[in-house]
């Protein structure tokens, strides 16, 4: 291990670099977000309008719910990584 310590600029730049990456992450991250938001959306426009008499309508339920779980569970993994 070295002694030697950092000049602000290899600082700076390592903090840019660390931010560019965390921006990266969370793009990617975002973009799954959206996702799960216009699945769950969909999946809300059709139980109302087929309403409780659908053939698949408790399926949709435990489908959302895991959904929410799902999107609940990436935003705690991005307030983690970011």
């Amino acid at each position: 291990m070295s002694d030697r310590l950092f000049t602000p600029e290899e600082l700076e730049a390592e903090e840019i670099k660390e931010t560019t990456i965390k921006n990266g992450l969370r793009a990617e991250y975002v973009k799954q977000e959206k996702i799960i938001d216009n699945l769950l959306s969909s999946i809300e426009k059709y139980m109302i309008y087929y309403g409780r008499h659908s053939n698949v309508f408790s399926d949709l339920m435990q489908l959302k719910s895991q959904l929410n779980a799902n999107k609940k569970a990436l935003n705690e993994f991005l307030d983690v990584i970011c």
